[in-house]
């Protein structure tokens, strides 16, 4: 039931099952972690370093040896506010895009029509848009050349 949870708010199967070891015994050695988790030694030490990078769990170094300690699980809620803070940059990035966006020129460019007339329709072509045509010469100029 825990592991369906932790798994909705991002954490992988091995994370699950070794922050729980780690929960469970407070203080532990990273052999031990492997050795009732079943995983891999080198595994276990990178996952430890993403757990502690989420700030659920420290290190401390006792008679030699690199021990695992538990945090309090309110360190759970500081998963949520970086993911906070990270949207609320993204927001303030996103309005400053726009308003960028909005301050640029927004003439319209007009692009000119290309029509493919073949010779068969030329005559009939010309003959359609010679209304245009001529309004247009007499708005501008009236030379043809």
């Amino acid at each position: 039931m825990i592991e369906n949870k932790l798994e909705k708010i991002g954490f992988n199967p091995k994370e699950i099952e070794i922050y729980l070891i780690v929960y469970r015994y407070k203080h532990i050695l990273p052999a031990t972690i492997a050795y009732l988790s079943k995983i891999n030694r080198t595994t276990v030490y990178s996952l430890l370093k993403v757990l502690i990078e989420k700030n659920l769990i420290s290190e401390e170094i006792r008679d030699g040896k690199k021990e695992i300690i538990c945090l309090p699980t309110e360190n759970l809620n500081n998963l949520i506010y970086k993911e906070k803070i990270e949207l609320d940059k993204k927001e303030k990035i996103v309005s400053e895009i726009i308003s960028d966006l909005q301050k640029l020129d927004n003439s319209v460019i007009q692009i000119p029509e290309v029509k493919t007339i073949t010779h068969d329709n030329i005559e009939a072509y010309l003959y359609s848009n010679f209304e245009k045509w001529n309004k247009s010469s007499i708005q501008f100029d009236s030379t043809w050349w």
